[in-house]
């Protein structure tokens, strides 16, 4: 069995090419917190629809989950290993995180009243 699941955010904005026979694909990394001070970045590539969807919908900073298998392959420099991503799930941008954080942070503060400061 091989199969790799991946959550965390994009590293950089997607850039989809096509392939010589027309097929959109991508490659783009995922920073995953592994701990306090521990973060991995995760090689990913996708091909078609997906890629075309990944370019449309996220960017840097995004936040993803990414289905896939692991595929290790010879370059000129050495072997490079990378996740075929077969499924990606949208799981907000930073923008909405911090966007979110702001409206928590700018309601209204709640005051307290003494009974005695009632008129009824």
């Amino acid at each position: 069995m091989n199969t790799a699941i991946v959550v965390g955010r994009i590293t950089k904005d997607i850039e989809v090419k096509m392939t010589n026979t027309g097929k959109a694909v991508t490659g783009f990394s995922v920073a995953v917190r592994m701990g306090r001070d521990i973060t991995e970045f995760v090689p990913c590539r996708a091909y078609g629809k997906t890629a075309e969807l990944l370019s449309t919908y996220c960017h840097k900073g995004s936040q993803i989950g990414v289905k896939g298998y692991i595929h290790t392959y010879k370059t000129d420099n050495g072997w490079r290993t990378e996740v075929i991503a077969d499924e990606i799930t949208f799981l907000g941008s930073k923008e909405d995180k911090e966007e979110q954080t702001s409206q928590q942070t700018s309601q209204e503060p709640i005051i307290e009243i003494d009974n005695d400061d009632l008129p009824f």
